[in-house]
């Protein structure tokens, strides 16, 4: 999958306060990035972001999350920087997002990618750097102005996704505070419903999934939805759990493809 163009939003890091300049880039360059369908290829490497930021932290990224979370935090206007916070109208009680690579195919970071096939692990880079396999991620807050980091969470688990959200699932009570938003519904709110094991079992063709299913997703999810899992079944390789992540990759590309042609994008 190869990016189409340098950068889809044209803005460079300005010291102060981002001003209608930035709102405007990120507004033009998320409605290209619509309008190319680019959903479906890596994100380009020169990509704009604020300086030391990855990828999944660019402009465009915090466009996009901006429109499908409903962001309404900053008067619903697109963050910049390494971090975000996310309130609605509903939810008022503002959590705190960071970005992060979801399923990371470097063999030194996953043990996943070490042990799968030359020809797979290749396959999986070609797809690694699409918005599918980007997320935002919650630091929740602790006492004394401290919070859980959740990539270095992410880490500690192999860069394992499945066993990052299991571990997220299992202490998400514990973790949030009153007035945070659900587990089930952060999966939702962040195009995660193939990570449970009904949904995936359930797609067909990525290509072929439409609106109307993803809504049927959203009504099934539930406390007692099992996640998907990447440890290995009887029958199973390593390659097959890589195939299934590059499966997870692409459709989640379709999914938040999807969504971003049913909103009507207005950032700032």
């Amino acid at each position: 999958m190869k990016a189409y163009r340098e950068s889809f939003v044209r803005y460079e890091q300005t010291r102060g306060r981002n001003g209608e300049r930035y709102y405007k880039a990120v507004r033009e360059g998320l409605q290209s990035f619509v309008q190319e369908q680019a959903w479906n290829c890596n994100l380009p490497d020169q990509e704009s972001r604020n300086y030391k930021n990855h990828v999944e932290a660019s402009y465009l990224c915090h466009g996009i999350w901006t429109v499908i979370m409903k962001n309404q935090a900053n008067g619903g206007k697109s963050y910049s920087g390494n971090e975000f916070q996310w309130c609605n109208d509903e939810y008022r009680n503002p959590m705190t997002f960071h970005f992060d690579i979801m399923n990371n195919p470097k063999v030194g970071s996953c043990g996943i990618a070490k042990a799968c096939g030359p020809a797979k692990r290749k396959a999986w880079e070609k797809i690694y750097h699409s918005i599918g396999n980007m997320a935002p991620i919650p630091w929740f807050r602790l006492t004394g102005d401290h919070s859980i980091d959740g990539q270095a969470l992410h880490r500690g688990v192999d860069e394992r996704w499945d066993l990052f959200l299991q571990v997220l699932r299992t202490h998400w009570e514990e973790w949030k505070q009153d007035g945070d938003i659900s587990f089930e519904t952060y999966m939702i709110f962040t195009c995660q419903q193939m990570y449970f094991a009904e949904i995936y079992n359930s797609i067909g063709q990525p290509e072929q999934i439409t609106a109307e299913e993803i809504k049927s997703w959203n009504s099934r999810i539930n406390g007692d939805s099992k996640l998907i899992s990447f440890s290995l079944s009887d029958g199973e390789s390593v390659d097959d759990i890589a195939e299934k992540i590059i499966r997870l990759i692409r459709i989640r590309c379709r999914v938040i493809g999807i969504l971003l042609q049913q909103s009507q994008i207005s950032i700032g």
